[in-house]
């Protein structure tokens, strides 16, 4: 299915002229309608984060990798008892658990 690309501005602009014409031709009040379709246009519009679902998978893959990274670096490369382990690894690895857990956990929801 292909996606069409509709600027909200423009279309509202054209069909309150459309109502604007069509009200001085036919001496009815169109108001309500122009408020309608003002509503029906105002939300419409999807945010990205909303409907784009590859911006969360990268999110989560880049955080995952670099939750990763951190853990192998620590099992790797600090592997024996004499080494310390860098702070900013450390760090690196918790925020990034940190952030993970936020973004997939879910969202609290109210009730109307």
């Amino acid at each position: 299915m292909e996606k069409i690309k509709i600027d909200s501005r423009k279309l509202q602009e054209t069909l309150a002229n459309e109502l604007t014409g069509f009200t001085e031709l036919t001496g009815q009040d169109l108001t309500k309608v122009k408020g309608l379709v003002e509503t029906a246009v105002e939300t419409s519009r999807v945010k990205p984060l909303e409907s784009d679902v590859w911006i969360y998978r990268i999110v989560v893959l880049v955080l995952g990798l670099v939750v990763l990274s951190a853990t192998l670096g620590l099992i790797f490369v600090f592997n024996d008892a004499t080494s310390k382990i860098p702070e900013t690894l450390t760090a690196l690895g918790s925020g990034a658990l940190g952030a993970l857990a936020g973004l997939l956990a879910p969202s609290p929801q109210r009730e109307n």
